[in-house]
């Protein structure tokens, strides 16, 4: 019931000065698991997490904790289906940019 709770109120936190750095969440959950697939993926959305392709999404925040979390929570094998890169250049970055709202001096 507290993990429910903690899921359903998660925020991620953004700083205040963005670091130039990317996440990104790729994950291939198999279709034995689709109702924790389907729920991880909602989560990752309402999180703020935008999909660059269906499996594929990306963030500027750090949210390995947050996606750490999840995958608990819908037991969801994180080490076999889940992979967290942070990177500095992603493809359509201007429009990243723009949705995030991210503006750089």
């Amino acid at each position: 019931m507290v993990e429910r709770y903690k899921l359903e109120d998660m925020k991620l936190q953004k700083p205040k000065k963005w670091d130039g750095r990317w996440r990104i969440l790729i994950y291939d959950i198999p279709n034995t698991s689709k109702k924790a697939r389907d729920a991880f993926r909602h989560k990752l959305k309402s999180l703020g997490l935008y999909p660059i392709q269906k499996s594929v999404w990306v963030t500027p925040y750090d949210c390995l904790q947050e996606i750490e979390f999840i995958c608990d929570v819908f037991e969801i094998n994180k080490q076999k289906y889940i992979r967290y890169f942070r990177t500095k250049e992603v493809p359509e970055e201007k429009e990243l940019k723009n949705f995030f709202r991210i503006v750089e001096a």
